[in-house]
């Protein structure tokens, strides 16, 4: 097996640990489908550029990736289904919806990588997903920013707030599960920062000037793609807000005929649609849609 420029997958510039390469043949070596092995733990060094890449330019200067994910092998609708057994058998009242990147997702892009950027992806299936901690932060800012004008210490004070995501003594009663995809698809993007040298001098003796030449820098983004939602809370806890809250707050009087979990999914699909999820919200990326 071979990558998009003809070079063999045991070849020695694709970095793996030596133990690996001597248990693993080359045979078995070429048969790794996991996009997230191959990206993350068979990283390709390119020796004239001196760096690890994981896409090249073909003639019209457009991008492309080394190695292209093949995700048409991972039996998406059994794991799909068994997280839906996973979810609906856990005793818990739970709800579901899809949503759909609007355009471009890219899911941390900060992480520690071999590569000048990277991208979530599921450790064991190798494909993106969008993790629960990520969808509980992105709903919880967008309250916090649209419901208490970005003052985080008001939004600890209200009930219905603290009984959805919780605080440093109390644990929120709704649960947010992993976002699955359906289809997923990955592309190269690209980033094109005017004044890096500005930005890199700690010594700040640089100023961001127009002479500095533009560094891009490639980034793998998700497009097309629809995941799957869930969110669950106990039987028990799942009141309407008048009777959860205590406070007379503008969320008991706005919200006090829904539900916990009621509640809790119509801000989630507001907040995919309206704040976004993952880096770069403020150009574009990470708004899905309700499907």
């Amino acid at each position: 097996m071979r990558d998009n420029r003809g070079q063999a997958l045991d070849d020695k510039n694709y970095k793996l640990p030596k133990d690996t390469r001597e248990t693993i043949d080359a045979d078995n070596l070429n048969k790794i489908e996991n996009y997230a092995l191959r990206l993350n733990k068979m990283a390709y060094f390119d020796r004239g550029k001196g760096k690890f890449i994981f896409y090249e330019q073909d003639k019209k200067q457009k991008s492309i990736l080394n190695v292209k994910p093949n995700f048409s092998k991972i039996e998406l609708d059994k794991i799909l289904e068994r997280q839906k057994m996973f979810v609906t058998k856990s005793r818990l009242e739970t709800k579901s919806f899809q949503v759909k990147t609007d355009w471009r997702l890219v899911v941390g892009l900060g992480h520690e990588s071999v590569y000048e950027t990277a991208i979530t992806l599921h450790y064991t299936y190798g494909f993106p997903f969008l993790p629960a901690s990520a969808i509980k932060g992105m709903t919880r800012n967008y309250i916090i920013i649209t419901k208490f004008n970005m003052n985080e210490e008001n939004a600890l004070k209200d009930d219905v707030f603290i009984n959805i995501f919780g605080q440093q003594e109390q644990e929120g009663k709704i649960v947010f599960f992993d976002a699955f995809p359906k289809s997923p698809s990955i592309e190269v993007d690209i980033m094109n920062p005017h004044y890096s040298e500005y930005y890199s001098d700690s010594k700040n003796q640089k100023m961001p000037a127009d002479y500095y030449s533009p560094k891009p820098i490639n980034f793998l983004t998700v497009k097309n793609t629809e995941f799957n939602v869930y969110l669950a809370v106990k039987r028990e806890d799942n009141l309407k807000i008048q009777q959860v809250s205590k406070n007379d707050s503008r969320l008991k009087n706005e919200y006090k005929e829904n539900t916990l979990l009621d509640l809790a999914v119509k801000w989630t699909k507001e907040a995919f649609c309206k704040h976004g999820i993952g880096a770069k919200t403020a150009v574009g990326y990470g708004f899905l849609k309700d499907v």
